[in-house]
């Protein structure tokens, strides 16, 4: 199964080559499985981290003839030796294959050119390690050259023990074993179905090593920042109490018969006590904005009891689940602009703006999720306001198209309001809105100069003129 085919020692370097018996329909996600076991040994003996160096072009062609390639200068880097990775890319790319295989069908084609080396360095001496595969008739065989090289003149102890080390970790791999666990389809990421479509789209036009820098730079920052439309948050405009005492007025009008009025009266008793005072209105006006739910709650029961669905109540809630959540640069979040349908998108021109986004620590998403389907993003930026306050502005409300145009008008409404809430939850001083993003406002339109935080990325409206929504001193 496995023999030495040489073994050299000089004064300068220390040689051994090992050979591996594979089975002979050997896939290229099994020869690359292969190669990140053979990539683990070196690095868990040598105790460092290992680089491929001069990574061979491999190309992919699913059955609809696209095109995917790993290397941007695959036709020079061969030569060059310019080309270098670290070994988890190896599991990033067999990954991808299986998610192409998974999305556009088993029918894929690749082709492989060039050698594959890998390559550590460790006190003053550097191992290279070459892989080759050559088919025979009925197995494949799997080469691994190792080669040490010292910076002076004296043979170091540790290379021979880490080499003979080395070999012997290869001879104790099972390698049929560890093909078909290489085989099976893996998830590093997390990802949906529809993000790995939307991956596979974007490796048409990006090389996958410009993917996999990307999903490598990932830091996923976990937070429970969520705002539900007619719970947590109104339409910015709507002055939730004047609706309660309109709601209240009304229930007053239909109030016929004992049994109606004693209701009422219980509501309006529920109502004094959670204002904390005796006087209706006072008390509204009294109730804390995390109770007034309690209140909507109270006054909707009231209602449907009636069999009226139709009150002032029920045109504060949604009659779709509509989520307003701050996002966790996760790996879904790369996918920002896919979801909504605009250039943020990774197969897009904008595409070299989200990394920017997820990097800097000013820039914030909110997701919007209508009936736990993700449709758009609000983006919003922390800026320095003229007199040195520090303020959140709203850049830019993206709605997908199609069966969500109609919903249009009301998620802006209420993205206003999620980006006032989460203004509150950062302790910052005002809340601004472009008005080419939102349009006509019933709010102080200002010329204000803000300067943005952080990194410079891509901001839509910025300089243009705005909407103040939101002044803590005022409280509007």
């Amino acid at each position: 199964m496995i023999r030495t085919i040489l073994s050299l020692k000089t004064g300068v370097g220390y040689s051994r080559i090992v050979e591996v018996k594979a089975p002979p329909s050997l896939s290229l996600e099994g020869r690359l499985g292969i190669i990140a076991r053979i990539g683990e040994i070196l690095e868990d003996v040598l105790g460092c981290e290992v680089s491929l160096k001069n990574f061979p072009l491999i190309g992919l062609i699913d059955a609809e003839g696209h095109h995917y390639y790993v290397n941007r200068y695959a036709a020079v880097e061969r030569y060059i030796g310019e080309c270098t990775y670290p070994l988890r890319f190896l599991h990033f790319v067999v990954s991808f294959i299986n998610m192409l295989k998974e999305v556009v069908g088993p029918k894929v084609r690749s082709r492989w050119l060039g050698n594959f080396r890998m390559e550590g360095s460790k006190d003053g001496w550097r191992l290279t390690a070459k892989v080759s595969f050559k088919r025979d008739r009925d197995l494949t065989r799997v080469r691994v050259s190792l080669s040490a090289l010292i910076e002076g003149d004296v043979l170091p102890y540790a290379i021979p023990y880490s080499l003979e080390s080395i070999v012997r970790r290869i001879e104790d791999m099972d390698i049929f074993r560890l093909v078909m666990i290489e085989l099976r389809k893996v998830n590093p990421y997390g990802l949906s179905k529809k993000e790995k479509t939307f991956l596979i789209r974007s490796a048409r036009t990006l090389f996958l090593e410009e993917l996999f820098s990307l999903l490598d730079e990932i830091r996923p920052r976990r937070n429970d920042v969520r705002f539900v439309a007619g719970v947590d948050l109104f339409p910015y405009g709507v002055d939730v109490k004047e609706v309660i005492k309109s709601a209240l007025r009304y229930a007053e009008e239909i109030s016929v018969g004992r049994k109606t009025k004693l209701s009422l009266e219980r509501l309006r008793g529920f109502l004094m006590r959670l204002g904390g005072h005796e006087e209706i209105n006072a008390a509204i006006d009294n109730i804390d904005e995390g109770e007034l739910v309690k209140a909507l709650d109270e006054i909707e029961e009231f209602f449907l009891r009636r069999g009226i669905k139709d009150n002032p109540i029920s045109g504060l809630r949604p009659k779709k689940e509509i989520v307003f959540k701050l996002w966790e640069r996760d790996y879904s979040d790369v996918f920002m602009g896919h979801y909504s349908g605009t250039c943020l998108a990774l197969d897009s021109r904008g595409k070299e703006e989200m990394p920017k986004y997820l990097r800097d620590e000013y820039t914030e998403f909110l997701r919007v999720i209508v009936n736990g389907r993700r449709i758009g993003h609000v983006k919003l930026f922390e800026c320095i306001d003229e007199d040195g306050s520090d303020v959140f502005y709203v850049d830019y409300i993206a709605l997908s198209g199609g069966k969500y145009r109609e919903l249009h008008e009301d998620l802006k409404a209420y993205a206003l309001s999620a980006a006032i809430k989460l203004t509150q939850i950062k302790g910052l001083r005002r809340t601004y809105v472009a008005k080419s993003t939102i349009g006509d406002l019933k709010a102080p339109l200002l010329k204000r100069r803000l300067r943005k935080k952080g990194m410079m990325v891509y901001m839509q409206y910025l300089d243009e003129p705005k909407y103040l929504i939101w002044d803590s001193d005022e409280g509007c």
